[in-house]
């Protein structure tokens, strides 16, 4: 294999590991498309991360149809 042709397979193997970082990593996925959603430069904090944690784990339990973790009653 010349160079031209392994570097091509790197770059392909870093996109695929990329593209599954972001389609399982919410947090990932919003830093990574935050310009397409604003033009101000994200400053990045313990607490956007926790809010993608969470977001993260409700979808997931709503895909896996598992119950409510809290239940607010009034």
């Amino acid at each position: 294999m010349d160079n031209d042709k392994i570097a091509i397979e790197l770059q392909t193997t870093e996109i695929i590991l990329y593209r599954d970082l972001l389609q399982h990593n919410f947090y990932e996925f919003f830093k990574f498309f935050w310009t397409a959603i604003n033009n101000e430069t994200l400053i990045d904090n313990w607490h956007i991360k926790y809010l993608c944690d969470e977001l993260q784990a409700v979808a997931e339990r709503v895909i896996k149809r598992e119950k409510k973790r809290i239940r607010f009653d009034n």
